[in-house]
């Protein structure tokens, strides 16, 4: 029942089955978080995901990766899911917060990993004759990019003053070479 879309395959977006679902499984992360619920299991993707802040992205990979949560709660909790053309949304309904407190999600920034450049494969078995024609011609597989670290905290607040910061995950997306 999936459709194409984007995935990242060896470093790569490339078209395939299944793309899209981590970006629901990042936005019911997202909303768990601002729910303050029990986060069981939650991983990153390989590149930063252009569409939520760094440290803050919930990668799904069958029988590899999973979002996985518990309401730690005493009551019960309601999940809703709606989308519009354009976007996708997550309620959750359950007891509200003590008057006068939230918890905010905050990234830290700690800075960028440099790529290490180009690598040159020769193309021994012609795989690509029939894209380079010309002696001293290359064909880019695969862009340079830099690498990330950042790190995820929930910060609760009373009465708008922070009494406490979590740190919740400490990311490094790694650098990758070009190819």
């Amino acid at each position: 029942g999936y459709k194409k879309a984007n995935i990242i395959l060896n470093g790569v977006y490339v078209e395939g089955v299944g793309g899209g679902v981590c970006q629901a499984s990042t936005t019911l992360y997202n909303a768990l978080l601002n729910a303050d619920l029990q986060i069981l299991e939650v991983n990153k993707h390989t590149l930063p995901a252009s569409y939520v802040w760094l440290a803050f992205d919930a990668m799904d990979s069958e029988g590899y990766s999973d979002l996985r949560f518990k309401n730690n709660t005493t009551n019960n909790i309601y999940i809703r899911t709606y989308s519009t053309d354009t976007d996708v949304f997550v309620d959750v309904y359950g007891m509200p917060f003590p008057e006068n407190e939230k918890v905010v999600r905050r990234v830290e920034f700690l800075g960028a990993i440099p790529h290490p450049g180009d690598r040159i494969v020769k193309d021994t078995t012609g795989q690509y004759s029939n894209k380079v024609t010309y002696k001293g011609e290359y064909l880019r597989l695969k862009y340079p990019r830099e690498g990330y670290r950042a790190k995820a905290y929930l910060d609760r607040y009373l009465n708008d003053v922070l009494v406490d910061s979590v740190l919740i995950r400490d990311e490094t997306y790694q650098a990758q070479e070009g190819i």
